[in-house]
């Protein structure tokens, strides 16, 4: 019996040391600009905002809205789902990141971006970062070049930069 205390004792500590490492909140703001690419080549000055939290310390899981000024005047608001895997837990810290979503305004549809950065962390909560990758704005309804009427992509080569607190 008393090593089953024992046992429960030693789970019941493992749990509290783990739930010390709980997830944290994250935020980010950045600000960013895209070279025009694909179907349509619309260059776009780009600024987003992302909320979630960091599940474990190299894995952040959130959700943003952005809004992206077309250079034929439109604009869209983008809201998506974002994911961040970190590759090391250094102060400067490389990673990965993808967001999916949908794009609401002049040109709305499908929204996704992916690409590689770099996180320089300045305090245990407080970080700038730079990224670049690639990101699309889906058009839902347009009439393509060959006269079909469907969806079309107009991409870009993204380049951000921003603070996390």
């Amino acid at each position: 019996m008393k090593k089953y205390l024992l046992l429960l004792l030693f789970a019941v500590l493992c749990a509290y040391a783990k739930a010390q490492n709980s997830p944290r909140y994250q935020g980010e703001v950045n600000i960013g600009y895209g070279f025009g690419m694909g179907d349509y080549q619309m260059d776009r000055f780009y600024i987003e905002t992302i909320h979630g939290a960091r599940i474990i310390p190299n894995l952040f899981l959130g959700a943003g809205a952005g809004l992206a000024l077309l250079d034929n005047g439109h604009a869209t608001i983008p809201v998506f789902a974002d994911i961040k895997g970190y590759l090391t837990k250094s102060k400067i810290a490389p990673y990965i990141f993808a967001n999916l979503g949908y794009g609401f305004g002049d040109e709305k549809g499908f929204y996704g971006a992916g690409g590689l950065g770099v996180d320089f962390s300045v305090a245990p909560t407080l970080g700038v970062f730079i990224n670049i990758g690639y990101q699309s704005l889906g058009i839902a309804d347009n009439i393509q070049e060959n006269g079909t009427y469907g969806p079309s992509n107009m991409g870009a080569f993204l380049i951000q930069a921003g603070f996390r607190f």
